[in-house]
């Protein structure tokens, strides 16, 4: 029954709405903690390199960052509104 129990509770977690605040605390976290090595990686070998790495971050990324994805209207540039 445990493992049925953690189930369902992690279904719970992954499928709670997504809000602008995930997407903004994200951003901000990229900011402070990731931003300054990504300069330096782009001063090395090339700005062709960060694409590299969001390529491949692309295929990592689960559920709680394809559902940011999911709720994001790119043509209109609003956070929560789903893509039609």
């Amino acid at each position: 029954m445990t493992g049925f129990r953690n189930d369902v509770i992690l279904n719970l977690m992954i499928s709670k709405p997504v809000t602008k605040i995930d997407l903004n605390k994200t951003l901000n976290w990229i900011g402070r903690q990731v931003s300054p090595g990504l300069s330096v990686i782009a001063d090395a070998y090339g700005e062709d390199k960060i694409d590299e790495i969001i390529k491949f971050g692309r295929q990592k990324r689960g559920r709680r960052y394809d559902s940011i994805v999911d709720n994001i209207d790119l043509d209109r540039g609003e956070v929560n509104a789903k893509k039609q």
